[in-house]
């Protein structure tokens, strides 16, 4: 965000959701300054499905006093539609106050009630000056359903001090302890759960069986699913090692041969952003994804191959190194896709409504 600009975030749990447990409800309300212009607020409410006008209530009160002081000076980015009812509130007390919705996912399928997350953006679209949407094809959505809303493309982005961050020369031990000589580490970073392809994960495995697969990340329970996933961490040439700190991922991500993001092809994840994309292109390291839509926004900065059985092919070889224009042209890019880019993309469109 530019200099000039505070940031208030408002962190919004249910008591169930609470990231502490309930030790979080005793600091809950109170303002947490995080850095020189931004702090943070954690407001505990009974839940948007179970009691949304008493929750809707409770944000109210704690966002008023910040917006009675700055009145026109301020705005207010919505990151969820069942915030409409607070947004109505914004608009009518507040009318001189920008207001925006952010879709940073496709919120309408995950496991909410049938026809909940639409009629919440019905609500809340119409109420907004800008409207972002984390993807293109949510984009296509939003315009379909909401013709006037002229959605804008907000997608992710990497740290700026992550991208710059230097690469010690020793080989992670986990993957000292995986390698094989002459066949590719092929290192899957991120969330682990049902979005990822994972008949295509069996053939890579199956395929190329000294290719070694490396996953990070923590593995999300969803039941069946899940069952299938350790089975399959359970292969020889598989390697599951749990999650690692952000700071860390670089580190490993150089020390692979390939980078793959897996997600399945499908309505969900050609409307996401991926956030491993992002990470992955800070490295010198070649990246191949399955084709869902979101990705052409990085070619040709990565391989994305026609069919699944050239996608098998290429993971199956140790790739060349990448020659040093496509490094640079991978800086350059990224250089345009910092989270500080966004905060001026987003202050830009709020300065222009203003």
């Amino acid at each position: 965000m530019p200099k000039n600009w505070r940031i208030r975030n408002y962190r919004i749990y249910s008591p169930q959701w609470l990231p502490n447990g309930k030790s979080d409800i005793l600091r809950s309300f109170r303002a947490v300054v995080k850095d020189e212009r931004t702090e943070e607020i954690l407001v505990v409410v009974p839940g948007w499905n179970r009691a949304p006008k008493l929750s809707a209530l409770i944000l109210q009160s704690v966002m008023w006093p910040s917006l009675r002081r700055n009145g026109a000076h301020s705005a207010v980015l919505f990151t969820f539609p069942f915030y409409s009812h607070v947004a109505q509130w914004v608009k009518a007390s507040f009318p001189h106050t920008p207001v925006a919705y952010h879709a940073h996912d496709p919120f309408e399928f995950y496991a909410y009630p049938e026809g909940y997350i639409r009629s919440h953006e019905s609500r809340m679209i119409p109420l907004c000056d800008r409207v972002f949407v984390i993807a293109d094809k949510l984009g296509e959505d939003f315009l379909t359903r909401h013709p006037g809303s002229k959605p804008e493309t907000l997608g992710n982005a990497v740290d700026a001090k992550f991208m710059e961050s230097r690469i010690t020369s020793a080989v992670p031990l986990e993957i000292v302890k995986i390698r094989n000589q002459g066949c590719p580490v092929i290192g899957c970073v991120g969330q682990i759960n049902q979005s990822y392809d994972w008949d295509l994960l069996e053939s890579v495995a199956s395929s190329n069986p000294k290719s070694q697969l490396l996953f990070i990340g923590n593995l999300f329970e969803e039941g069946a699913i899940t069952d299938r996933i350790r089975t399959f961490f359970t292969r020889v040439n598989v390697h599951w090692i749990g999650p690692r700190p952000h700071h860390e991922l670089k580190h490993y991500m150089e020390h692979c041969d390939t980078l793959l993001n897996p997600l399945a092809v499908n309505a969900q994840n050609d409307r996401r952003d991926t956030l491993r994309m992002y990470d992955y292109l800070s490295t010198n390291v070649p990246v191949v994804s399955t084709p869902i839509a979101s990705v052409a926004r990085h070619a040709p900065l990565i391989v994305v191959p026609a069919s699944r059985t050239e996608l098998l092919e290429f993971l199956g070889r140790r790739p060349d190194p990448l020659p040093e224009r496509e490094i640079d042209q991978r800086g350059v890019y990224l250089a345009a896709n910092t989270w500080s880019a966004r905060g001026l993309q987003l202050a830009s469109a709020f300065s222009a409504r203003q």
